[in-house]
């Protein structure tokens, strides 16, 4: 009686029904969005335009490379010449390789933890990045994060090379794993990856890095309009939302459920 009691008394856990979760690298999973806006900061100094490490982080991160050094020309009252901005992409570019290709390239704190309770409730995980697939599968290897996701990796190489905001990675990842966009997240710190997942009707986390400091409102307001359907400050956050179904409304897409 007093067993029967016990079990009737006991809290429920509440399951999550599997669905696709497909993760973004940079800024997201890999903590590399500092160490580019440092690099983007200090390729600027050095051809005279002045920005600091910290103005870059927090207002241009998630913007292209090319982006970037237009913006940062634009406060410097500059226009850069076409070699010049071909030589800043091409150096950025190599100096963000060197920063992937790195068997101690750092992790978001959390990400670990949410990735193997994720594939330990039998949900599936999915990359969809802007990097080329080769450089995203070094990068996963030295993180040891591949076996989380297989062959399950999305590139602008796997469609034609276009990247997001367009949402044909997102597409594809639908229809490679035979998932309604009902059934599948996207968890993306870059406006561009949040503006791809609304293009393709998936829900979506927008993850505010905490180093925004006292940016970090308008950095989630900057999220939510691109598309983002709920920010979090950690990827911890993620899985007790879920956990525990305490989205708002605003997460209900269609044919989205927890249930």
């Amino acid at each position: 009686m007093i067993d029967a009691f016990a079990a009737a008394t006991q809290p429920k856990v509440r399951k999550i029904s599997p669905y696709l979760f497909i993760f973004d690298l940079d800024g997201t999973l890999f903590d590399t969005e500092y160490d580019i806006s440092d690099l983007t900061a200090r390729l600027a100094n050095d051809i005279g335009l002045k920005v600091t490490t910290e103005t870059v982080f927090k207002r241009l991160s998630g913007k292209d490379s090319a982006e970037k050094f237009e913006l940062i020309a634009l406060m410097n009252d500059e226009t850069l010449k076409p070699e010049q901005m071909q030589a800043l992409c091409a150096a950025h570019q190599a100096g963000k390789v060197a920063l992937l290709d790195n068997p101690k390239l750092p992790l978001v704190y959390g990400a670990q933890d949410l990735l193997r309770t994720l594939k330990k409730e039998g949900h599936i995980l999915a990359v969809g990045t802007n990097n080329n697939e080769d450089l995203a599968i070094r990068a996963l290897k030295h993180t040891r994060l591949l076996d989380f996701f297989e062959d399950r990796i999305y590139t602008p190489g796997s469609v034609g090379g276009k990247s997001k905001p367009d949402p044909a990675m997102y597409l594809k990842a639908l229809a490679d794993l035979k998932t309604p966009a009902g059934n599948a997240l996207v968890i993306d710190d870059s406006l561009a990856g949040v503006a791809a997942a609304q293009a393709a009707g998936i829900a979506s986390f927008g993850y505010a890095d905490p180093r925004y400091g006292r940016r970090i409102d308008a950095r989630r307001r900057d999220l939510e309009q691109a598309g983002a359907t709920l920010t979090v400050e950690t990827l911890i956050d993620i899985h007790t939302l879920l956990l525990a179904r305490t989205l708002p409304s605003r997460m209900n897409k269609p044919g989205f459920s927890l249930d």
